[in-house]
């Protein structure tokens, strides 16, 4: 339902997600588990085709999100960490909106409502304009706009983030009650609440993922008596810091350093020179001058002449000369 192979995503030098491959079946409740910044989010949202991968593919439902990501969205319910709403609009209208944008119509769209509405605790709020809530029920309502259309695939990037005691627990069981059929994606930094309600861990620490499995497997494979996650979660990034300070970005800032050296190393600039293309003007042509690209206007005999003046006087001048010849 949900598979992640060698899935890399970089803004400039910084690598946000690097390398990190898993899957996850239907009926399956997973939980992305990691500091503030680890990558989490970014991979919610490759997911849920906000963003493009740099490396690697990405599959929803058997579906490709790169070349196929209208289908996907239609598979997929998307919590965001931001909670985005149109906050003038009621409740109900709002919900109403969005399933009539999935297509729904007539009793079914009533239906998904009148589910919704009581799966997400909503009653209290839906003759008032979002902006009017509190934002647990803000919460509730982006849940509840995530889950309208019935998806397959459910991604959650703190979910319980704004809700109260109660509210977490009725949302825990609200999430084991949709298990069945669906694969369940969320993401949290608090340790403890991952553990209440799922099956499987996914640890992701600066892009990297740690580990991936059950919790009580994982906690033995560490040595750990019991179920520890935080204990396991600390062991874990130790360990990798230990072995190669922040993994993936280290290795490719290291690789970036090699290639430096190795183009400033003695010689280098000899062997430059005796290249073909060094030999031939730098860029392929026998008068040393860049021919123009694909789209670009050839350069004229003005621009040619006024490029080296040094003032612009002196290029007025030029460019004078060049028309008088």
């Amino acid at each position: 339902m949900i598979a992640l192979e060698s899935v890399t995503k970089r803004y400039g030098p910084l690598t946000a997600v690097d390398r990190v491959s898993f899957t996850l079946a239907r009926d399956e409740i997973a939980g992305f588990v990691g500091p503030n910044g680890a990558g989490k989010s970014t991979v919610l949202k490759m997911l849920a085709t906000y963003l493009y991968p740099t490396e690697g593919r990405l599959r929803g439902d058997g579906l490709d999100v790169v070349e196929r990501p209208l289908e996907v969205r239609r598979k997929i319910g998307y919590l965001p960490g931001d909670t985005p709403l149109y906050h003038e609009m009621r409740t109900d209208r709002f919900l109403a909106f969005l399933a009539k944008a999935h297509g729904y119509r007539g009793s079914v769209l009533e239906e998904r409502l009148r589910w919704v509405v009581d799966a997400c605790g909503l009653e209290q709020a839906l003759g008032k304009r979002i902006k009017e809530s509190s934002t647990g029920y803000r919460k509730r309502i982006v849940l509840a706009a995530a889950l309208v259309h019935d998806p397959e695939v459910i991604l959650l990037d703190e979910p319980s983030h704004g809700l109260d005691p109660l509210q977490i627990l009725v949302f825990r069981d609200l999430l084991r009650r949709l298990r069945p059929g669906r694969t369940i994606l969320l993401s949290s930094h608090v340790i403890s609440e991952v553990a209440q309600v799922c099956d499987r861990l996914l640890i992701i620490h600066n892009g990297e993922l740690l580990a991936d499995g059950p919790l009580d497997a994982l906690c033995r494979a560490e040595g750990i008596d019991g179920i520890d996650l935080e204990e396991l979660f600390l062991r874990l990034v130790r360990r990798r810091e230990s072995d190669g300070g922040d993994g993936g970005r280290a290795a490719h800032a290291r690789e970036a350093e090699d290639r430096a050296k190795t183009a400033h190393a003695p010689g280098a600039a000899e062997d430059d020179a005796k290249s073909p293309r060094a030999r031939d003007g730098g860029d392929g042509g026998s008068s040393g001058a860049r021919a123009p690209g694909a789209g670009e206007r050839p350069e004229t005999r003005q621009a040619r002449t006024a490029r080296g003046a040094e003032t612009p006087e002196q290029a007025e001048e030029a460019g004078e000369a060049a028309d008088a010849g």
